[in-house]
């Protein structure tokens, strides 16, 4: 909801909400306004819109894109943070694929450096290691989400990848978690009035810097043996308009029960914490008509894994 320019619906059932914050850029695109589109994503801004829209949506490894002339209101440029990103949405992966050539690159120090991505790492399925996640210790999944990821599974085992279960390789999720949402809140707090929320000490703020590091490690080995990481992009499909504030008291029922809508952000977290590429892919829809995406998480800077990951995934649902 936006007070300057009202409500933003989605594009298949104006009740419902298209995600955000960048939803406006999936509405645009999905309902064919604009055949390309550019979000922001510290929490899934990119990625939930993707998701509850039927799109393409990439989050690009951090620091990846230059994000020069995004800038708070009133602010203009300021200091960049460790988790926030600009990225495309799109109706194909090959889209995603030429914003990101035009967009990568180096912004402030373009004279000394230049952008050298590797190539895909699996062209096809049966290329592939892949793990799979739809289970979360800090944020519930539906069963109409979590059973379409499952299937995405099942399609790529049965084109060839080796599919192994992330639960038995990642680390403990739910501290991942507890550091992503202190380094999120101390982000996107950054131009409230002191006391609007708890503040964190500048020691505070380098632990959480030093855990974001040894995170990366971590996931660094998880994809020395493996190729990508599939999971939720959010915990449900498309919902309901509603107008409590998200942090305070916002509810989401997920099959019949109520939960935190905070804690939704955890199927984001990881990527961003972490600093890692991720793609949402269309995959199936609900029995409302609903699209559901997946989320494909893959190595450091391999921006070029996750997309072609997107576009054979995107293929084998059609």
């Amino acid at each position: 909801v936006n007070e300057v320019h009202g409500r933003t619906n989605h594009p298949l059932d104006p009740t419902r909400t298209p995600g955000g914050s960048s939803g406006g850029s999936a509405a645009a695109v999905a309902s064919g306004m604009v055949a390309l589109e550019l979000g922001s994503d510290i929490g899934g801004s990119i990625r939930v819109p993707a998701h509850f829209c039927g799109l393409y949506g990439h989050k690009p490894s951090h620091g990846l894109l230059p994000t020069r002339g995004h800038d708070f209101p009133g602010l203009g440029p300021g200091a960049p943070d460790p988790i926030s990103v600009v990225g495309p949405l799109a109706r194909s992966a090959r889209d995603l694929a030429l914003a990101l050539d035009v967009l990568a690159g180096p912004d402030v120090d373009r004279i000394a450096y230049r952008l050298e991505l590797p190539a895909p790492r699996c062209r096809e399925a049966a290329q592939a290691r892949v793990l799979v996640l739809t289970e979360h210790p800090s944020a519930a999944v539906s069963g109409d989400v979590s059973a379409a990821v499952r299937r995405t599974a099942d399609h790529l085992a049965a084109g060839g990848a080796t599919v192994g279960d992330a639960r038995a390789v990642l680390p403990d999720l739910a501290a991942l978690d507890a550091a992503y949402q202190a380094a999120l809140m101390a982000v996107i707090s950054r131009t409230m009035p002191a006391g609007a929320v708890p503040m964190i000490t500048s020691h505070e703020w380098m632990r959480l810097l030093d855990q974001r590091v040894r995170y990366q490690v971590l996931f660094r080995r998880v994809f020395d043996a493996w190729d990508l990481l599939l999971m939720p992009a959010f915990g449900t499909a498309a919902f309901q308009h509603v107008a409590e504030p998200v942090w305070e008291r916002r509810v989401l029922p997920i099959d019949g029960r109520e939960t935190p809508y905070r804690d939704q952000v955890a199927w984001a977290g990881i990527a961003s914490f972490v600093g890692l590429p991720s793609t949402v892919a269309p995959i199936a829809s609900t029995r409302d008509g609903l699209p559901i995406g997946v989320q494909i998480v893959g190595p450091l800077l391999e921006d070029r894994t996750t997309i072609e990951a997107a576009r054979w995934i995107g293929n084998t649902q059609r």
